[in-house]
């Protein structure tokens, strides 16, 4: 993996967005074991999803297609 300037990044880094809460703590504590995938924000929104998306470098984008404010 390469970030756009041409350096090696060693993690894909992930984005979860899902609203029901439960799911989400589950989703998140198995994606943080597995090797070369850093979660690096979760989100139970599209408008907070979007706004982890914006402020973070991602690579994986976990969405739920069904959210209270629209679907993936």
């Amino acid at each position: 993996m390469s970030d756009s300037d041409g350096s090696a990044r060693e993690s894909l880094r992930c984005v979860a967005v899902e609203d029901q809460t439960m799911f989400l703590q589950l989703l998140s504590g198995m994606l943080r074991t597995i090797p070369g995938v850093e979660l690096v924000a979760t989100a139970t929104t599209v408008a907070a999803g979007q706004a982890a998306c914006d402020t973070e470098a991602v690579d994986l984008l976990i969405l739920d297609l069904a959210l209270p404010d629209g679907n993936g």
